[in-house]
């Protein structure tokens, strides 16, 4: 009796071990799905921010040399430049720059 007693302890154990690792797969597989996800919303931006940094600075070069408002220059310039200098600023907060 006690060997049956201790037969089905060991089982139990087993299908208990089972599951938490099944349990820690699916959460590691999540935790990979979230750092993959974080990734491309990351790249997305920055490649999105060199696009309309490049469009404003070549709206600058085009109000500047042909259209003769170097004022109009002035703001398109200071648009990438001011977000540059908040991305710099951002990333001492939070740790991802250093």
């Amino acid at each position: 009796m006690a060997e049956k007693e201790q037969e089905s302890r060991i089982e139990r154990e087993r299908i208990q071990l089972d599951a938490d690792i099944e349990h820690r797969n699916v959460l590691t597989e999540l935790q990979k799905n979230a750092h993959r996800g974080t990734f491309i919303s990351d790249y997305l931006g920055q490649v999105m921010g060199f696009i309309v940094a490049m469009a404003c600075v070549a709206g600058a070069i085009y109000a500047g040399a042909f259209l003769d408002r170097p004022w109009v220059a002035a703001i398109l310039v200071s648009v990438p430049t001011i977000g540059i200098i908040n991305a710099v600023r951002g990333m001492k907060g939070n740790g991802r720059g250093q």
